[in-house]
């Protein structure tokens, strides 16, 4: 289990990712799911319905199956 979090206004010392996500963020998370055939991953995305979608997309687009995410409506 891991959790990820990328900050679009991070306050002075975070030292996590920032900025918008984007398919080079997902990517770098995802990493050894992309490598794997055999994968038991849920990706669970929480935000406005507006950035959910645009995420959805973004990981449909890397390779993920719908089945592999849930959506938190914000």
């Amino acid at each position: 289990f891991s959790v990820e979090h990328v900050l679009s206004r991070p306050v002075a010392d975070w030292q996590g990712p920032k900025g918008r996500i984007n398919e080079e963020i997902l990517k770098g998370f995802l990493v050894e799911w992309d490598e794997a055939n055999d994968r038991s991953v849920l990706i669970c995305v929480c935000g406005s319905s507006a950035f959910n979608d645009v995420v959805r997309k973004m990981l449909l687009n890397i390779g993920f199956k719908a089945g592999e995410l849930f959506l938190f409506d914000g």
